[in-house]
């Protein structure tokens, strides 16, 4: 009887033994939801410092609940990999550099809300832009993989290439400087030779924007040089 008591004795001990290691390997795991929301917490950070007018949302994808982590004594370090900090889907990578380090990519989608300009009106080609045809409007600029532009300095004065619906964002390339020169103008020729400058009239052979060369003819001697583009009615040469 007593041999029986002793070897029951030993078996619950056992197995008391056996389920505390289970559980402290068990405690010893690093929680997968401390994870996700650490990843969480990572991109909104990340994302506020690049644009703090912004606002994000971010979605971490769900972990293999098979998955198993030993519990990281160290504060976790992430890297996210989106080159323009342009949001959308993004993979950050999450590392554990104890004694028992380990690293894991974690897939997550960034949706970056911002002020973007836009068409107040409908616009056809060639039409100039200022304060009365631009509005701002919020997007969720994740999705505008064409770009997008958010500063008004960035946009008045230039001339659309193509026709712009009423709301559609102004992106950089629709834009164009408006002409400076056309054909035909007679302008300003600044001839510069040192530290002197001489102004006469020259007839433009050819239409130009701001820091472009045209052909220009001096309408005193007839000569024709190339000169760049300065200004409206401006054209410069070095002699």
């Amino acid at each position: 009887m007593t041999q029986r008591r002793s070897r029951l004795t030993l078996t619950v001990t056992v197995a008391l033994a056996v389920l505390l290691a289970a559980g402290a390997r068990a405690a010893e795991r690093h929680e997968l939801d401390d994870l996700t929301s650490a990843t969480k917490h990572f991109l909104q950070e990340h994302y506020a410092l690049q644009d703090e007018s912004a606002a994000t949302e971010v979605s971490v994808d769900p972990l293999d609940p098979r998955l198993r982590l030993t519990q990281c004594p160290l504060p976790l370090t992430f890297q996210v990999r989106d080159l323009g900090d342009k949001g959308g889907a993004v993979s950050v990578k999450a590392q554990c550099e104890g004694e028992q380090p380990w690293s894991l990519y974690v897939s997550a989608q960034v949706d970056i809300h911002r002020e973007v300009l836009v068409a107040s009106v409908t616009l056809n080609r060639g039409a100039l832009i200022d304060e009365s045809v631009i509005r701002y409007q919020r997007f969720n600029t994740s999705n505008l993989r064409q770009g997008y532009l958010i500063s008004k300095s960035q946009v008045l004065g230039q001339q659309l290439k193509r026709p712009l619906q009423a709301g559609e964002p102004l992106r950089s390339s629709v834009l164009e400087q408006p002409l400076a020169v056309e054909r035909g103008d007679i302008v300003t020729l600044e001839s510069t030779n040192g530290s002197i400058t001489v102004a006469t009239q020259a007839e433009a052979l050819a239409s130009g924007r701001v820091g472009e060369q045209i052909r220009v003819r001096n309408t005193s001697s007839e000569r024709v040089i190339r000169a760049n583009v300065l200004a409206k009615g401006r054209v410069g040469a070095n002699f």
